[in-house]
């Protein structure tokens, strides 16, 4: 029972912390595409620009 407890405690906590990581990706992404569409680039182009300047966000 102690056991189950505690995986199921490590999977909500994990989930939380996952959370977390998307919101801070989607931050820096936003951020940079903004930038790029502030400097004149498509608002398109300049999210893949951002996707492709902040790397790998599946490695993430």
């Amino acid at each position: 029972m102690k056991e189950m407890l505690r995986r199921l405690k490590s999977f909500a906590t994990r989930a939380r912390v996952e959370q977390g990581l998307d919101a801070e990706i989607r931050f820096h992404i936003e951020r940079q595409t903004a930038k790029y569409v502030r400097a004149g680039m498509d608002p398109a182009e300049a999210r893949r620009q951002a996707f492709i300047k902040f790397g790998g966000v599946a490695r993430a």
